[in-house]
């Protein structure tokens, strides 16, 4: 297919010595129509005054415009302020500067190290390789760059943590240790609906169904630091999805949602509250759970490994990975291989030996 290019010249002023009417060339990739609209997104930032000429366009400066034209509008708010976060860091950092198009590979590579040095974590590293590698991304669709310098950067090495399960009779402590407290319900829900923090401290009870015995996850409650905590989307559409869950877990709710009720209307109102109505946030969640694990005697859990207790019982009970990778939301079943396929070796064996005595028969 024919690549045609067209120039787009629009008037950017004039020059503030001679008087001279100042033009700008651009060369647009593409169709008449890609030039014209090319042209129409320039004279609409003329008009705002927030147009740069790309060859002066730093990096601070693009970040800006990338939040601004691209960010805004394509990826979920909670993501977005995530983003925002990020970008305000690399504006206060030697890349901040440097023209877009001067952009070295040494130079990013650079000021990772000097994130490592001021004590970042090699997993906050990686957010911002990942967002500079998306941002250059867009530019380069743009047509304001040629090549994604960022390919030629390596992120730090992020290592994945130990998975730490939870053994039967800590579940037990735990759940004693809690019980009659406001956090009882939410650590409950981690541990027998795989639920991710989020989506606990977001679930409503009219997503429970009229049955009692399962609930939809379709919103989450967000908190990023700096920010009040809000509620937002799911994180895929795959974590839109139907837990189902057993009597016992049937009748805690019930019970909770009687003495809610006593409060008010059940209606759009949040499963995890305090008994005086109050919701229960992700951060205090997670603040709180540690305090407790600290006065019970638990130690090295995190809140998020209550889901991956609850994951690794199912899976080395035998249920299908299919089923769990369902229930917990991920993306595919690839990533629930990933995450858990050390606990299911099993089931790699029994394929083996059930090919060959089928082959055989």
């Amino acid at each position: 297919m024919i690549q045609y290019r067209y120039s787009v010249v629009v008037d950017i002023g004039h020059d503030p010595t001679t008087g001279k009417r100042r033009q700008k060339w651009i060369a647009v990739k593409g169709n008449k129509r890609d030039a014209e609209r090319k042209r129409t997104e320039i004279l609409r930032e003329l008009d705002q005054g927030v147009f740069v000429e790309p060859s002066r366009l730093t990096l601070s400066g693009y970040l800006d415009k990338w939040m601004r034209d691209y960010v805004a509008t394509a990826v979920r708010p909670s993501t977005a302020r995530g983003y925002a976060t990020i970008v305000r860091r690399i504006q206060k950092g030697s890349l901040a500067r440097i023209r877009l198009t001067a952009l070295k590979p040494m130079q990013v590579q650079s000021y990772y190290s000097d994130l490592l040095e001021e004590g970042l974590s090699p997993q906050t590293v990686h957010h911002h390789h990942a967002l500079l590698h998306g941002a250059i991304g867009r530019a380069q669709k743009w047509d304001m760059l040629s090549k994604n310098v960022i390919d030629k950067v390596t992120s730090p090495k992020v290592w994945r943590p130990e998975l730490r399960i939870l053994t039967g009779d800590e579940v037990q402590q735990l759940l004693q240790h809690v019980k009659g407290t406001d956090y009882y319900l939410p650590i409950h829900l981690a541990l027998y609906t795989g639920l991710r923090r989020s989506e606990i401290c977001g679930l409503y009870w009219d997503d429970l169904n009229p049955e009692g015995n399962s609930l939809r996850v379709v919103r989450t409650m967000v908190s990023i630091t700096g920010d009040p905590a809000h509620i937002g989307e799911p994180k895929s559409q795959r974590s839109r999805r139907v837990v189902a869950f057993g009597p016992e877990t049937t009748e805690l709710l019930r019970d909770c949602g009687a003495v809610a009720g006593e409060h008010g209307s059940l209606v759009r109102s949040q499963v995890c509250a305090r008994k005086d109505g109050s919701i229960i946030l992700p951060d205090v969640l997670t603040r709180t759970f540690n305090k407790i694990l600290k006065s019970c005697g638990i130690t090295g859990v995190r809140f998020h490994d209550l889901r991956h207790t609850h994951a690794t019982v199912l899976l080395t009970s035998g249920v299908p990975v299919h089923v769990v990778s369902a229930r917990l939301g991920h993306a595919s079943i690839q990533t629930t291989v990933d995450i858990y396929g050390h606990v299911i070796p099993a089931s790699g064996m029994e394929a083996g030996m059930m090919i060959e005595k089928k082959l055989k028969s």
